[in-house]
């Protein structure tokens, strides 16, 4: 909205100086009421921006509300009907005082820019007058000055009406950006290093625990670009966990996990923001469209967005009810075809190195087969890292880390290499 405000203040200003050039010094009781105008214009308007926050956050929390007591709907009957009855009956009450509030601030408004209106006629019929009477001003021009004078007064009210809209969006923005942050993840450096390409990501002494009991005891290895890296073993042997402390999105572990021998809690925001994807068996979709999903990945172009879609949906009708209209939980995609369609995304970016988790329990194993391959031929320039129970997956790993209730190991080629117990809690 910033450049339609710059073209409404721009023509205010244009206006003026028309006036000036036809009524000569007869425009300054104009050029006096336009100023006083805007003072009132932006006290008016800007005196409704709390009440409009209070009226949005009272709306904002009926819903969650509502929502919530819907997602209890089957517990509510082994509720008193009087308890929740009163906290709604609260909460729509505050809803609807504030909602009373705000259009009595916009009934002032509206007041306002009639009384505009007839106001800057008078204005500018006796600065009209006068000019004409001391001949700086033809009869002729009057209707000429009518339409400047017109045009000034709605673009000045414009203009003040688009940056009090434009100033309530961006607190909107922001607070909600503020609030999808705030929990951000305290392991990354937000202003750590950007490395150069990775060349080896290296494991030092990496041991895991949870509530003071060890899960997994100390682990070494090494990778490089190329390495297909799996995790294996049981439900609840520690894969997943394994996975987040090698990505950093745990912090209770001991020992390092180093990219090109600087510490991985060291490493910048923006590098793992573009150069590191993740992808779990519970990643899922915002609510919302395809495309929207698909944007918050950077995946705007038509053409990427089909070769994507053909690739993981493949009886999908590409139409633009599917992809912009319906929200994806419309769409008739099975689950295999969602955790597609999320890890095609996560890797979009092309990154230099991938966790995944699960990522193909969805899938039958030939699915999985399928798709991992072309996973391994398309980043064959970088380090994958999966951890599956599925045992059938593991001809594609060119290193294995095996886990168990009884012990780690990690199998590199043909050679086997023992590693200390591990225990599983307690």
């Amino acid at each position: 909205s910033y450049p339609l405000i710059s073209v409404d203040f721009s023509l205010t200003f244009l206006f003026i100086v028309c006036l000036f050039v036809m009524m000569g010094v007869y425009a300054f009781p104009l050029f006096i009421y336009y100023i006083v105008l805007t003072f009132l214009c932006v006290y008016i308007r800007f005196s409704a921006y709390k009440k409009t926050l209070q009226t949005n956050t009272a709306s904002y929390e009926k819903m969650s509300t509502l929502i919530s007591l819907e997602a209890k709907r089957k517990e509510l009957k082994f509720l008193r009907s009087t308890f929740f009855e009163k906290l709604l009956m609260d909460k729509t009450n505050r809803d609807e005082y504030t909602k009373m509030e705000m259009n009595i601030e916009n009934h002032h408004w509206a007041e306002m820019i009639k009384a505009n209106s007839f106001v800057s006629m008078i204005v500018m019929f006796i600065s009209s007058y006068f000019a004409v009477v001391n001949g700086s001003l033809t009869t002729a021009s009057i209707i000429a000055i009518m339409i400047i004078n017109s045009r000034l007064s709605g673009a000045l009210v414009g203009g003040v009406n688009k940056l009090y809209l434009s100033r309530l969006h961006s607190f909107h923005i922001m607070n909600s950006l503020s609030e999808l942050l705030k929990d951000k993840d305290t392991f990354v450096s937000h202003s750590g290093i950007y490395i150069s390409r990775i060349q080896q990501l290296s494991v030092e002494k990496l041991s895991i625990s949870f509530a003071e009991r060890k899960l997994i005891e100390p682990l070494s290895f090494t990778a490089v670009p190329g390495d297909f890296i799996g995790i294996v073993g049981a439900s609840g042997a520690g894969k997943s966990s394994l996975i987040k402390a090698l990505s950093n999105s745990i912090n209770c572990y001991t020992g390092s996990v180093k990219l090109n021998n600087v510490d991985i809690t060291h490493i910048s925001e923006e590098y793992i923001q573009s150069c590191i994807a993740y992808h779990s068996t519970n990643s899922s979709f915002i609510k919302g469209s395809l495309r929207e999903n698909f944007m918050i990945y950077g995946v705007v172009d038509d053409s990427d967005i089909i070769e994507i879609l053909t690739l993981c949906c493949r009886n999908l009708i590409l139409s633009k009810e599917n992809v912009d209209e319906k929200f994806v939980d419309e769409l008739n995609l099975s689950n295999g075809e969602k955790q597609k369609i999320l890890l095609c995304l996560a890797l979009f970016k092309k990154p230099e190195m991938v966790f995944l988790d699960e990522s193909t329990s969805y899938l039958s194993t030939a699915d999985a087969l399928d798709f991992l391959e072309r996973i391994k031929h398309l980043y064959s320039d970088s380090i994958v890292i999966f951890a599956t129970h599925d045992i059938s997956l593991q001809r594609l790993f060119t290193r294995k880390i095996e886990l168990s209730h009884e012990h780690l190991r990690t199998v590199s080629c043909n050679t086997t290499i023992s590693i200390p117990k591990m225990k599983l809690n307690g």
